[in-house]
């Protein structure tokens, strides 16, 4: 089913992503510091717990897609337990009672981040069943998309002005509160937009209705999407794993760590409605290979800084997260567009969980791999590093992504559809999202 939007309904449904965006980083990021300083529990032992649940997070996101698809007419009552599930998580997590441990660390990490998959994947879920038209879909993922990076922007200044005037204990109440607001209000605007459609769970469900097709036969014909979708995630995600030892200990500018995000993630909101007419004048795939091309030369940039340089990051931020912008707007509407043309919207549960595990996997693949990397170089962080500890660290943040962001570009030009590849002139590449049909 296929319905309009408006400015007023994108903006009601798109709003969750900023709570999503803005508990995200101190659920991800600050709770191991929380924890290890405010409650006196052992780093170490913290760092093997958050492997197992990290593990445990990104191999349940298909076990909550599939839920999502064989209880469409459950649809309320999923949403409702993941956002309770993600208050009453980042409530406990960041509030411990006395004598907190690492079962109320554990148990507080798992609530949180099961809910908070949950909601991530219903939101994507929803978007993609909302209209089959190309400029919509780019319209949805870019609203939605721009709510989460202003959460990320509020998440990466709040703790920082906070921490200025209140202890560490003080500042993540207030976050608490903040977010507890956030999720009430994005609940109710949610939940309206879903009235004023006239799509309750039960009305969902019957977009779908006579699909009996297992997800198996879904999304094993789209296997050339998902292998581009995780090669260039994985590229992006290990930049995102190091950019705090790259700007401290390489470019010697920890006071800035802060403005270099923000300046990244404005980038990302500010260049979405380029994207979108790109999308639109040239096809989605054909938008999502152009912003990889930005992305290989803008960021190329990075193997030509040294310590000090200052406004040189501050342009590869700028640049490199226009590109950015596009990576979070482009793979939702090319995957919604495959699933309304198979009509697979049954299956839109898993396909977007599928999304979420492939972005979680390279978050843990890009830490161990490239921790382990600089660790057997003797790269020490925080410390005096000799040169040969510091060019390892240039070439797994700068180099290692730029390999994987070519192959990632290669695998989505010779790959992108049987039909596609029936002609290799210009009007082919340049409309190759029109057949882009597994």
């Amino acid at each position: 089913m296929s319905t309009p939007t408006n400015t007023y309904s994108l903006l009601k449904y798109g709003i969750l992503a900023l709570p999503l965006a803005f508990g995200g980083i101190p659920l991800y990021l600050y709770a191991p510091d929380f924890y290890a300083t405010e409650v006196g529990l052992s780093l170490a032992s913290l760092g093997a717990l958050l492997l197992v649940l990290r593990l445990v997070d990104a191999a349940s996101d298909p076990l909550w897609g599939w839920l999502t698809d064989h209880w469409p007419n459950r649809r309320t009552t999923i949403l409702n337990i993941a956002f309770a599930a993600y208050l009453f998580g980042f409530v406990a997590l960041f509030n411990p009672v006395e004598g907190a441990g690492m079962l109320w660390f554990a148990m507080a990490i798992l609530f949180a981040t099961c809910g908070y998959s949950l909601l991530v994947i219903q939101l994507n879920a929803l978007g993609a069943s909302w209209s089959s038209n190309q400029l919509d879909l780019v319209g949805i993922n870019s609203v939605r998309e721009g709510f989460g990076l202003m959460g990320l922007i509020f998440a990466a200044v709040t703790p920082a002005i906070l921490l200025n005037y209140f202890s560490k204990g003080q500042a993540f109440t207030f976050i608490t509160i903040a977010l507890v607001a956030l999720l009430i209000l994005s609940h109710r605007c949610l939940f309206s937009w879903l009235s004023h459609r006239n799509q309750t769970p039960t009305d969902l469900s019957s977009t779908t209705e006579g699909d009996t097709r297992s997800a198996k036969t879904v999304i094993w014909p789209a296997r050339a999407f998902f292998a581009t979708y995780g090669l260039s995630t994985l590229a992006s995600a290990c930049p995102a794993v190091l950019i705090v030892f790259f700007v401290r200990d390489y470019l010697d500018l920890e006071a800035w760590t802060g403005v270099f995000l923000i300046l990244y993630f404005f980038s990302g909101i500010a260049f979405m409605p380029l994207w979108k007419l790109i999308a639109g004048r040239f096809g989605s795939t054909f938008a999502w290979a152009a912003s990889m091309l930005l992305a290989i030369i803008t960021f190329s940039g990075v193997l030509l800084l040294s310590a000090g340089d200052f406004l040189g990051f501050a342009l590869v931020c700028f640049f490199s997260g226009m590109a950015f912008g596009a990576e979070l707007v482009i793979p939702p509407t090319i995957l919604a567009q495959y699933l309304h043309r198979s009509n697979a919207l049954a299956q839109a549960g898993i396909a977007y969980s599928l999304l979420a595990f492939l972005s979680k996997l390279a978050l843990a693949l890009s830490a161990g791999l490239l921790f382990w990397i600089l660790e057997i170089n003797q790269f020490t962080p925080a410390a005096q590093n000799d040169e040969s500890a510091k060019l390892m660290l240039l070439y797994c943040y700068g180099l290692a992504p730029l390999v994987l962001k070519l192959i990632a570009l290669f695998v989505l030009l010779t790959f992108r559809g049987n039909k596609a590849n029936e002609t290799n002139d210009i009007q082919g590449v340049l409309y190759m999202d029109r057949s882009y049909d597994y």
